[in-house]
């Protein structure tokens, strides 16, 4: 029995992608039969590193612990802030495929899932709905909306027309000719991964250059060896980019940076009127 309980409690760990947390310290604290567990972990990444706090509750008359939910907070390399947010277990639920078989799904998130959330870049995840409909989405944290839980806001950024490899594709990345090469890449971008891939423009030379996917303006944003994105004006002048797309894309960015300040000049408008309410309701009171 206790070799069953070890077995489950690592992979409930590998599945949130933190392994190397159940240790022997983990272990001492589930031996005493506390009900309650939170256990402190840390790693860190090329471009920053994440604390987590994880929360395990032990089963009902059981040596076995569950995790419940998991804290990180993300601090980028040469940066004074941080950010946090908490990453929640979902029960499992039973789901069936297009052939009616049925299966088992979490909604859930892994460490390098929650490190690349709080580094505003986007992952592509399957979930359950409530009725037990299982589904897929690229979603993003707001990080300039925080809500009432203390949470930031978790954007469902429903592009289905989003095609990755498609996208990538107007991109001078080698060896995208190779589809084992293609689809290990895709498969990184898809966890929010910042990848790192080599160029190879035409007439030039091999480069070195980080990708990400950029579902707003449905193109790839690209950045140097300093991790600092390279504007569309300057891929397209050192052939990095398919010149029709990228000019494309610039009127793209044109359109979204304009829907962006009319957004904020809406919300400043609507803080206004609600500030003159206000004031109007005291002065009714008083």
């Amino acid at each position: 029995m206790e070799n069953e309980v070890d077995k489950s409690h690592v992979t409930q760990f590998r599945r949130i992608g933190m392994e190397e947390a159940y240790n022997e310290d983990l272990k001492n604290k589930m031996a005493q039969g506390l009900a309650k567990i939170e256990h402190t972990y840390s790693k860190a990444y090329d471009d920053g590193k994440v604390d987590a706090v994880i929360h395990l509750q032990k089963f009902p008359a059981l040596d076995a612990y569950e995790i419940k939910k998991f804290d990180l907070t993300v601090q980028q390399a040469g940066q004074d802030n941080k950010v946090s947010q908490t990453f929640y277990i979902g029960a499992s639920k039973k789901i069936y495929d297009e052939d009616g078989n049925a299966a088992y799904r979490q909604n859930k998130y892994t460490l390098k899932e929650g490190y690349n959330l709080l580094s505003e870049r986007p992952v592509f995840k399957q979930f359950v709905s409530k009725d037990g409909a299982p589904y897929e989405d690229w979603i993003k944290l707001n990080l300039q909306n925080k809500l009432a839980n203390g949470n930031h806001e978790t954007i469902f950024l429903k592009k289905p027309d989003f095609h990755l490899e498609q996208t990538l594709k107007e991109y001078s990345i080698k060896d995208l000719t190779n589809p084992q090469y293609t689809v290990s890449l895709m498969e990184s971008l898809y966890r929010g991964n910042l990848q790192l891939t080599t160029f190879t423009p035409k007439d030039g030379q091999a480069e070195k250059l980080y990708v990400s996917p950029n579902l707003e303006t449905g193109s790839i944003n690209v950045y140097g060896a300093d991790r600092k994105q390279i504007p569309t004006e300057k891929l397209i002048e050192r052939n990095l980019i398919a010149k029709d797309f990228g000019e494309k894309l610039l009127q793209v960015e044109k359109l979204v940076q304009e829907q962006k300040q009319t957004q904020k000049q809406e919300q400043k408008q609507e803080q206004k009127q609600n500030i003159t309410k206000e004031h109007k309701h005291r002065q009714k009171i008083s």
